[in-house]
C-alpha cells in the first residue's frame, strides 16, 4: 500500500538575524496539515540561585529567542513548617527582609547572565512549598512551558531531600523541560 498522506513540512525558526547554523538552539517547527504548531509564549523558570538554575535560565533564554517568548523567573522561599520553640518563629519574623533581598538577587542574576530585558516578563518571589508554588504559578499565569534545573541527587540525598523537579513534572499544567546539571549540552552555555 502506498502512503497517501502528505509529508510533514519542516520550517526552521532561527534567532532573528541569524542563520540556523549560527543559532545556539535551532527549534524546528514540524507541521502537518490539520495539526497545530507548538505555540510557546510564556516560560516559567524556577530558580534557587544555584549554578544548575542559572543553566536552566540560559536554556530558557535560548528558547525565548527562538520563539519570541517571555520568561518569568520565580524564586520560592521555603519556610520551616514547624518551629519547635513556641509561637515565635524567627524565620517568619524575617520574611519582610528576605523577600526583597531575594527579589534583588533574582534581578541581579538576569544582569550577571547578560539577559536581554526584552525576554524577561517579570521576576517573582513567593513563599511556600516549592513544587506547589511553581505549579500554582504556572496555572495562574497560564505558562506554556516550565524550564527547571535538577541537582541530580541520588540515593539517600534524594530520599531525604525529595525532588522538587520530580514533583513539578508530575503536577505541572504544561510541558516541563528538565535541565540536568551534568549532561550533553544542546545550548551554548
Amino acid at each position: 500500500m502506498k502512503n497517501t498522506s502528505n509529508p510533514p513540512e519542516v520550517k526552521t525558526n532561527p534567532v532573528q538575524g541569524r542563520s540556523p547554523q549560527e543559532s545556539p538552539l535551532d527549534i524546528r517547527e514540524v507541521t502537518q496539515p490539520g495539526r497545530p504548531a507548538v505555540n510557546i509564549q510564556q516560560i516559567l523558570v524556577p530558580t534557587d540561585f544555584s549554578e544548575p538554575s542559572k543553566k536552566a535560565l540560559k536554556y530558557a533564554v535560548s528558547v525565548a529567542e527562538q520563539l519570541g517568548a517571555k520568561i518569568t523567573l520565580l524564586h520560592i522561599i521555603e519556610l520551616p513548617i514547624a518551629y519547635p520553640y513556641g509561637d515565635y518563629n524567627p524565620y517568619i519574623a524575617e520574611t519582610d527582609k528576605i523577600m526583597p533581598a531575594a527579589q534583588v538577587t533574582a534581578n541581579q542574576i538576569c544582569q550577571e547572565e547578560n539577559i536581554n530585558p526584552r525576554f524577561i516578563r517579570e521576576t517573582l518571589v513567593k513563599e511556600g512549598i516549592s513544587y506547589q508554588e511553581i505549579v500554582e504559578t504556572a496555572k495562574a499565569l497560564k505558562m506554556d512551558l516550565i524550564i527547571i534545573a535538577t541537582h541530580g541527587h541520588t540515593g539517600l540525598a534524594h530520599v531525604l531531600l525529595g525532588s522538587t523537579t520530580e514533583r513539578v513534572v508530575r503536577h505541572a499544567p504544561c510541558p516541563v523541560l528538565v535541565v540536568r546539571e551534568k549532561e550533553r549540552e544542546f545550548v551554548s552555555v
